[in-house]
């Protein structure tokens, strides 16, 4: 009888994920995008009580001007990460596939999302914004290397 190893149950996992996600016709959003060489991750922490309020914020307005830029060429995907727990750093996570190394410092993909950006009307969740639902706590930039 041949025994896993748990390296091979984890490598495993990865393969069924992945090839879950390029099954996929969901959406945008789901798994490794393909063309994607850059993946930028912004982290925010919502205001004391308002964490479920920022995630309101965020699907309700960075979701459709995202998608938006997903079909212009300009993403490849976005998505939302919440943190499960109680984190003093983070609540959440905003991960946006670039099909540049560039990212957003990418000239064509500034031009075209500051013109997204300018069309788009804020929604605001129970009468407040961006900036007193929480804060921009990081961001990092990841380069896909294989």
């Amino acid at each position: 009888m041949h025994k896993i190893t748990r390296r091979q149950s984890l490598a495993a996992g990865l393969v069924s994920v992945v090839a879950f996600s390029a099954s996929s016709t969901a959406s945008a959003t789901v798994g490794l995008a393909t063309g994607t060489k850059l993946y930028e991750h912004t982290f925010l922490k919502a205001k004391p009580g308002l964490r479920a309020d920022l995630g309101q914020f965020i699907k309700a307005n960075w979701f459709p001007m995202d998608q938006k830029g997903v079909e212009q060429g300009i993403f490849t995907s976005y998505w939302l990460l919440e943190e499960t727990g109680e984190n003093a750093a983070w609540d959440y996570v905003m991960i946006v596939g670039y099909p540049s190394e560039l990212g957003y410092g990418d000239p064509r993909t500034t031009e075209l999302f500051q013109a997204i950006r300018k069309a788009h009307s804020e929604i605001k969740i129970n009468g407040k914004g961006i900036r007193e639902l929480g804060d921009f706590v990081g961001n990092h930039r990841l380069k896909l290397v294989s």
